[in-house]
Formats: C-alpha cells, sequence, structure tokens
C-alpha cells in the first residue's frame, strides 16, 4: 500500500539504514513490544534523514501461520500502538490509541471499518468472505493488546 519514492515510515522487515544514520539516532527503541518501526522512521526523518520505499527491494522471510500466531502477533502490534503513543503524543496516529474515550471511539471505528476494506481490496471474490472473520480476529487481538497496555501504564 505504499506508494514508490518517500515514505513517513517503512516497516522494518525490509528496511535498509546507514550503520552511522543509525546510530546517531540511537538505533531501534528496545522498549517497545511493537512500532519500533515507526519510531525509527520518525527520529531518521526527524534528524533530516530521508525514507525511500522501493518495492525492487525483496526479502524472504517467514510468515506466522495459523490464528493463534496471528492473535499473538497483533496483540503485541496493540501493545506496541499504546507504547509509541504514550512516547510520542504528538505523532498523528496517537489520537486513534485507546487511551481516552475518544481514542477507544476511534480504535472500535477502525477495528470495525477495517476488515470489511481489507476484504474488500481482495483479488479474489471467494476469499472476501472467507478471510473476513479472521480480519476481525486480527483487529480484536491488537485492540485486547492495545487496552491491556492501556491499562498496565496507567495502572503503575
Amino acid at each position: 500500500r505504499l506508494a514508490i519514492g518517500d515514505a513517513e515510515w517503512l516497516p522494518s522487515q525490509n528496511l535498509a539504514v546507514r550503520r552511522h544514520s543509525l546510530d546517531a539516532v540511537g538505533g531501534f527503541d528496545e522498549d517497545l513490544d511493537a512500532y519500533e518501526d515507526v519510531d525509527l522512521s520518525r527520529r531518521l526523518r526527524a534528524a533530516g534523514g530521508r525514507l525511500i520505499y522501493e518495492p525492487a527491494m525483496v526479502v524472504e522471510h517467514e510468515h506466522r501461520l495459523g490464528l493463534r500466531g496471528l492473535m499473538t502477533q497483533h496483540r503485541g502490534y496493540g501493545r506496541g500502538f499504546v507504547q509509541l503513543a504514550r512516547k510520542e503524543p504528538g505523532w498523528e496516529q496517537a489520537a486513534r490509541a485507546p487511551l481516552s474515550l475518544a481514542g477507544w471511539a476511534r480504535a472500535l471505528g477502525l477495528a470495525m471499518a477495517r476488515p470489511v476494506r481489507c476484504a474488500i481490496e481482495m483479488p479474489v471474490a471467494s476469499d472476501r468472505l472467507l478471510t473476513l472473520p479472521a480480519f476481525y480476529c486480527r483487529e480484536a487481538a491488537f485492540l485486547l493488546g492495545a487496552a491491556s497496555e492501556a491499562r498496565r501504564t496507567t495502572s503503575c
């Protein structure tokens, strides 16, 4: 879904960064459970760096298989999302973190709408209906992770 050329952030599963640039911004924030690539991208750009998406750069990696793996991965994404929203309250996505009533409303709205949008974008019509439950499970896992992190960090 990324446009070729300049990017706001890049996923780290296929990211090349010059060592001196990585060192200059302190590398990945290992305190984040996820979204460390978004955080790194933001810091690289703030330091004057430029991020470029190039689809010809390809890496092979192992995907999580099964619903349990998907749920575990997306719970972690939810936790990391809240952690980054707390770390960077000025981040444009922080407003949809479930840290307030308005944030919960945005997060729930997205959790209801995003699976339908993802299913619609699938090229094979029969796959759309079959994958919709998995898309909703993914969103539920994300919200559970976000909720547990929001609760954990506010109760300490």
